[in-house]
Parts: structure tokens; C-alpha cells; sequence
């Protein structure tokens, strides 16, 4: 899965892209990309000049609790972003139990660990299907529970709140 607005420095497109290098003879798996914007008819045309009609959905925008259901319902989340301010889907993802495959350019990385997924730089193609291939061949080593109590322990509102006061203490 992925989510976010669909713009340019999400690249979207080239997610599309590595996800059919990689997986489009697999029948058993898709892609599900949750959201809207500018770049939704350049994907759009992406799936259907790759065929992968049947293998990537575009659900549009989704409220946050069915974004939240899709979500948990996924086994990896992928943010391939340029630029990303914090990586507030990352750790969603997280607190869902899935690993990421995330790019260097997310601030939240410097709590990323490999038991929580991959870090990829974003201008590489080659790494994001080697990181898509590598969740997909590994998947049975990462820990839902060690993934959702890393997300408890870091970024709960009680941890965040205690962070936010600190910072104004000082």
C-alpha cells in the first residue's frame, strides 16, 4: 500500500513502475494506493499502459478511518517521497504492524531500525524493487507485535506530549 496525495514528489508513478517490474506475474499480490491529486491521471495511465488493471488500485481519497482499515489490512506500506516532512504514514503503518519501505528524505527515519523495514534513497528505482522484493521474500521475519509496541514506545501521544513539553521547558 501507499497513501498520500498524489503529486510529483511522492512519485507515485515510479512506485507503479518497480511494483510491475517486480511482481506483475505474481497473481497473489496487488497495489493499493490511497489518495488524490494532480499526478492520479499519469498513474492512471501508467496502470493501464502496464496492464495492471487487475493489480494496482486507486481508491481515491478515504476518510481516516477506512484509510486506517486498508491500511492494517496491508502487509507493507511504501512512501517513495522526495520530500516528506514528518512520515505520518509511516508511522501509522507502523502502529499497524507493518514494515516500510521508506525513503531517506522521511523525517521520522531517525527512529528506523531494520526490524521496522527498509530505508531506500529516493532517486534509485533499482533499491525500491530490491526493498519491494525483499519484504515480499521476507516478510515471515518481521514481528506485527515488536513493530506495534516500537510505535507505542515512540510516537504515543503520552511520549509525544512529553517531548513537546521538554522542548517548551527549555
Amino acid at each position: 500500500i501507499a497513501v498520500g496525495r498524489l503529486v510529483k514528489q511522492k512519485q507515485f508513478d515510479l512506485i507503479v513502475r518497480a511494483f510491475s517490474d517486480v511482481f506483475k506475474v505474481l497473481d497473489n499480490i496487488t497495489l493499493t494506493i490511497v489518495g488524490d491529486g494532480e499526478e492520479k491521471e499519469n498513474i492512471k495511465k501508467i496502470v493501464k499502459e502496464l496492464n495492471l488493471d487487475d493489480k494496482v488500485i486507486l481508491t481515491g481519497t478515504l476518510s481516516r478511518e477506512d484509510t486506517a482499515q486498508i491500511v492494517s489490512e496491508s502487509d507493507c506500506l511504501i512512501c517513495y517521497s522526495t520530500f516528506e516532512t514528518f512520515g505520518v504514514p509511516v508511522i501509522e503503518a507502523w502502529a499497524c504492524g507493518l514494515p516500510t519501505i521508506s525513503t531517506t528524505s522521511c523525517a521520522v527515519l531517525d527512529k528506523m531500525n531494520e526490524r521496522l523495514g527498509i530505508e531506500i534513497s529516493p532517486d534509485d528505482i533499482d533499491n525500491l524493487k530490491s526493498a519491494m522484493t525483499y519484504i515480499y521474500n521476507h516478510y515471515d521475519e518481521y514481528d506485527k507485535s515488536i513493530i506495534v509496541n516500537y510505535t507505542l514506545t515512540h510516537f504515543s501521544e503520552e511520549i509525544i506530549g512529553n517531548q513537546l513539553l521538554e522542548l517548551y521547558h527549555h
